[in-house]
Order: C-alpha cells, then sequence, then structure tokens
C-alpha cells in the first residue's frame, strides 16, 4: 500500500515514520490509548514534559503511571463516556512527571471506531496549561491582596467605568456611603454621591477620563449625611492595551482635621484677643505706675502756672481798683495770665492723654516730634531737678507712622525715665540724646535714648526684656517687657546695647505708614 501526495507515491513504509515527524513537530501532547486505556502512543512532546520515554510507558495503562491518585476517579470517568457514546470532550487533569511533581494538560479527547462503531481506541491531544494556571494564581492571590490592603486603607477608594458606572470600591468608600459590596458592581455613581456633589466633580472625572490627574478640596454635599470636606484626586485608569477605560477615586475625608482647624484657628484668635487685653490692661498698669513716681514733680509742675495766674490775676484787680482808666496797662498780665493757663492745661491734657485705658488697640497717623515733645513735657520736671542735659537730634524729614499713640508714648517715656534714675546717681556730665531717623529703604523710622551715665552690663542685656527681671531694688520687671511686647505688635524691633562713647543706647524701630499693612 502507498500513499499519494501530489504526483509522487510515498511508500507505505514511510506512512508511520510521517505521522510520527507530524506529531514529533506539533508541539502538541498526543497520546493514544487502546480501548482499556493502555498507552499505544507517547509523542516527543509527551516525553520531554513528564520525563519518561516511550517505550517506558507504551502498553501501560495511563492511569497507573501519570495520573494523580486524586484524579483517578474523574479521569476514568472520561475514558467511560468516550467508551460508551461521546465521540470527543475536552477535559483537564493533572500528568505526573517522572520527578514527582505535577503538570496542569487541557486534553481534547477522541475516539476512533471501526466501520462498526466498535471502539478502537482514543487519542488525546493536550496544552500544558502550567504555567499559566500558575500565573493565574498569582494574579488572583495579587488581587485578593490587592483588596485587602485597599479596605485597610483609611482612605475612599473606588474605580468608575467609562459610563460612570462602579467597577470596584474598597471597605472605606462603601461604609461611608453606605453600600451593600453585593449590589456596588454597575451601579451609577450618580445614584451613591447625588445630583448635587456630581454636578460638582463631573469636571474632575471628565479630566481623568481624559487622561489628566484632577484634585478637588473643599465642601462637598452628598446625597446622605452632613457636608464633608474632603481632598479628592481623580486618576486616569488603564486597560491592557493601556487604553483609559474609566478612572480611579481616592478621597480622604478632612471633615473633623476641618472642623479642628476651624476650631484652633478661632481659639487662636480668642488667645489673641485676651492677651491684648490684657497686655492694654498691664500697660495702663504700668503708666499709673510710672507717673505715681512722678506725681510731685508733676504736681510742682502744674502749681507753677497756676500760682503764676492767681498771682497776675490779683495784680489785675489791685490795678483796676485803683486806677480804672489803666485798662491797657493790664495787657501784659492778663496775656501772661493766658499763657499760664495754656500751659497748665497741656500739662494736664497730657496726664489724662497718658493716663486714658484704651479698650482696643486703635492706631492713627502721627507726627513722632509731636509724641516727643508731650513726653517730655511729662519728665521736664525731672530733668530739671536732676540737673539733666536734654539733646534732640530728630530727622527733619516728616515721616508718616500709623501707631497706637499712648502705647508708643510710654514706651518713649519708660526709656527716657530709666535714663533719668541712672543719671540721678551718676557723678559727672548729666546728658540724655534723643535721635530719630528715617530709614525708607528699611521702611522703618528709628527712635535712639542714650545716656551718658555708666552702660549696660554686658552678661545682662540678653535678659533686660524678659519679664520680671530687673537691676532695681524696688522694680517689678515689667517695663521693658511690655515696651517689647509694645514694639513688637507694631512690627518693630526694641534693642539695647552699650555706646562706644560710654553709657547705655536703648533703640526701637516703626514701620513707615506705607509698611503698616506689612
Amino acid at each position: 500500500m502507498s500513499v499519494a501526495t501530489g504526483e509522487t507515491t510515498v511508500p507505505q513504509a514511510l506512512d508511520k515514520d510521517l505521522l510520527q515527524a507530524l506529531l514529533d513537530v506539533s508541539g502538541l501532547l498526543v497520546v493514544m490509548l487502546d480501548e482499556v486505556g493502555r498507552i499505544q502512543l507517547f509523542n516527543r512532546a509527551c516525553e520531554e514534559l513528564t520525563g519518561f520515554s516511550a517505550t517506558d510507558v507504551i502498553g501501560h495503562p495511563i492511569w497507573s503511571c501519570l495520573i494523580p491518585e486524586d484524579e483517578l476517579t474523574d479521569v476514568k470517568d472520561v475514558h467511560g463516556r468516550l467508551q460508551r457514546d461521546e465521540t470527543s470532550n475536552i477535559h483537564v487533569n493533572h500528568w505526573l512527571t517522572k520527578d514527582g511533581n505535577k503538570r496542569l494538560i487541557q486534553w481534547r479527547n477522541v475516539s476512533l471506531r471501526d466501520d462498526e462503531g466498535r471502539l478502537c481506541g482514543l487519542v488525546g491531544t493536550g496544552i500544558d496549561m502550567t504555567e499559566q494556571e500558575r500565573a493565574l494564581r498569582v494574579r488572583r492571590h495579587w488581587e485578593a491582596e490587592r483588596h485587602y490592603l485597599l479596605d485597610a486603607l483609611p482612605i475612599l477608594i473606588a474605580h468608575v467605568d467609562e459610563d460612570f458606572r462602579i467597577r470596584f470600591a474598597n471597605n472605606g468608600y462603601r461604609h461611608w456611603f453606605g453600600l451593600d459590596a453585593d449590589d456596588l458592581a454597575g451601579k451609577p455613581i450618580v445614584d451613591v454621591i447625588g445630583d448635587a456633589a456630581f454636578a460638582t466633580l463631573e469636571p474632575h472625572f471628565r479630566t481623568a477620563l481624559g487622561g489628566r490627574r484632577s484634585i478637588y478640596h473643599g465642601e462637598m454635599e452628598y446625597l446622605h449625611g452632613p457636608k464633608r470636606f474632603i481632598h479628592g484626586t481623580y486618576i486616569p485608569a488603564f486597560d491592557e492595551a493601556t487604553r483609559i477605560d474609566g478612572f480611579y477615586i481616592v478621597v480622604v475625608d478632612l471633615s473633623e482635621q476641618h472642623h479642628l482647624r476651624e476650631t484652633l484657628v478661632q481659639e487662636r484668635l480668642n488667645a489673641q484677643r485676651e492677651a491684648q487685653a490684657h497686655l492694654l490692661e498691664l500697660s495702663h498698669v504700668t503708666r499709673v505706675a510710672a507717673l505715681s513716681e512722678v506725681a510731685a514733680g508733676l504736681a510742682h509742675e502744674i502749681s507753677q502756672p497756676l500760682t503764676a495766674i492767681a498771682a497776675s490775676a490779683e495784680a489785675c484787680l489791685m490795678q483796676l481798683s485803683r486806677t480804672p482808666e489803666s485798662a491797657e496797662r493790664l495787657r501784659p498780665a492778663i496775656d501772661e495770665i493766658a499763657k499760664q493757663g495754656q500751659r497748665a492745661r497741656q500739662i494736664i491734657q497730657q496726664l489724662r492723654s497718658f493716663l486714658h485705658k484704651e479698650q482696643e488697640d486703635s492706631r492713627s497717623d502721627c507726627d513722632i516730634r509731636e509724641l516727643i515733645d508731650d513726653v517730655l513735657l511729662l519728665l521736664k520736671t525731672e530733668l530739671v531737678a536732676e540737673d539733666i542735659v536734654m539733646e534732640r537730634d530728630l530727622d527733619p524729614e516728616l515721616c508718616r507712622l500709623r501707631v497706637n499713640r499712648v502705647q508708643v508714648e510710654q514706651v518713649l517715656f519708660n526709656l527716657l525715665r530709666n535714663a533719668i534714675e541712672v543719671l540721678s546717681i551718676t557723678e559727672g556730665d548729666r546728658r540724655v540724646v534723643i535721635r530719630s531717623r528715617c530709614v525708607p529703604e528699611q521702611g522703618r523710622y528709628r527712635i535712639e535714648v542714650s545716656d551718658s551715665g555708666p552702660g549696660l552690663d554686658e552678661a545682662a542685656i540678653p535678659k533686660l526684656f524678659h519679664p520680671f527681671y530687673t537691676t532695681k531694688t524696688e522694680g517689678l520687671g515689667q517695663g521693658l517687657s511690655i515696651c517689647r511686647s509694645i514694639i513688637d505688635r507694631h512690627g518693630g524691633e526694641l534693642e539695647a546695647a552699650n555706646s562706644p562713647d560710654g553709657g547705655a543706647v536703648f533703640s526701637f524701630t516703626l514701620p513707615l505708614c506705607n509698611n503698616c499693612d506689612n
């Protein structure tokens, strides 16, 4: 017998060899069994997979050497069905290799029958699915791990498709919206978050579908529950072909933090108001205490113009009683009465202003030279009594400052009075100098008070402005501390140093008017 191929006749002897070659190069596992399940054909692919040679297994029942014991029942059932009436079927089972490992095989089985329908044997072709099955197990494990990890995160995560239907939502998302995991897949997201939230977030959803990340940070009103303050990130999602097929939602609920932040801000504002009120009260007490120490001098200062007024008035009355026609000669005396009355009024007005208890930290435009004159008016008696020369070196340029006038007067008053106290126990030259300079390039106005005293202890300078630190036997250590607080609140700086020429120098800066807002 021969096989015809085209115009060439192939001898029958070559027929078997040709079939074997075709089976070997196919890459498929090919095995043939007889009617009782003994192996009749075992191609090269089967040998390479199992490690058995064809001579090792041919003539042996397949379930005695290749089928795991726990799968024998299923394999024999497949074989029995083919024996009875099935012409073909598909089955998956494991094969045992020579070294004891298992390989997962997907089989396509066909029954062979003669002309009378009697079973002659079975042929199975198989594909080794071991690696694919291992990769599938790894993928399923990773999916389970990923879901477990996402469920454990304290944030909201969801995967939404192009039609705005939910594919996946982690435990945080489900719990937040009260969703059942079984009814979640395919649910329109608008039904979950509500129309108002969807209208706000839809532009961000579409930005993500367009391939770009989008962020929403702010309050959100959802379908159920109170308003929430969220930070949401919306990220494109890609399929295996890197085509955008939806987007991920990653939301952090910041409602509690936002409420806490608002509470802290309010508490800080309340604390600032309380501190400001305390500073105003303490400043007022300090001013009262400072003036109580110079009350005698001020009383003397006021009594002088009042005495002059009384004397001038009596002289006028006497002159009028003697010679009524001498009214014109009384004009100088009356002018003196008016002058001394004005002087007394200025002193009393400045005292009233200095002792005024502030209700708030109000600020207004101020001429610094007038402010210095007002403070010196209060200290004039002490300067004269201690034989102290007062020098002024003020910047001629008029610079506008917006300050709390009373508080800045208090700072200057304290610095000048400290200098007077030091010089009162100093022998020799007694001199106090007030200097002021406008420094526009720094946006600052600088005021400096220096004296000709012994100077400051260098070790004490860093502690001068600390609360309750004092070098006076009866001092409370609050004066300079309050002064620094006042200057700090004005956005300036208060410093102390020793002059190279001797004596102490205290200086402070204030922002120019065009920098007040800063």
